[in-house]
C-alpha cells in the first residue's frame, strides 16, 4: 500500500538557504514542497491573501524581532511601493490571512 502524498509550502523571507536546507530534508521524506522566495512584502501579500495557491502545510522560514517579521531591505523608489515596511506585525499577517479566508 502506498503513503498518501504530502504536500507543503516554504515561505522564504530573506532566508534562502535555511529554506533550501528545509526543502531538501522534506523531499527526502517524499513531500512535495513549494517553494516560495519572497523578495517584497507584496510578494508576501499574495502568498497568505490568496492570490497564490499554497498547501495546508506552510512552513515560514524567516527571521523576526518584537515588533514581528523581519522584511528584506529594498531600495527606497521600491520600497515606497510596498504595503508594509521594515516589518510584517502580527496584526499585519492576521488581516492578510483573514481576507483570504472571507
Amino acid at each position: 500500500m502506498s503513503q498518501p502524498i504530502l504536500f507543503a509550502d516554504i515561505v522564504s523571507v530573506d532566508d534562502t538557504l535555511e529554506a533550501v536546507a528545509l526543502r531538501a530534508v522534506l523531499e527526502c521524506w517524499n513531500v512535495r514542497v513549494s517553494l516560495h522566495l519572497v523578495g517584497q512584502a507584496a510578494d508576501l501579500v499574495q502568498i497568505f491573501d490568496g492570490t497564490q495557491s499554497i498547501s495546508k502545510h506552510v512552513i515560514l522560514s524567516c527571521h523576526g524581532d518584537e515588533r514581528g517579521l523581519l522584511l528584506p531591505e529594498l531600495d527606497p523608489s521600491v520600497e515606497d511601493t510596498q504595503p508594509y515596511h521594515t516589518v510584517l506585525t502580527p496584526d499585519n499577517l492576521r488581516a492578510s490571512l483573514k481576507s483570504a479566508v472571507s
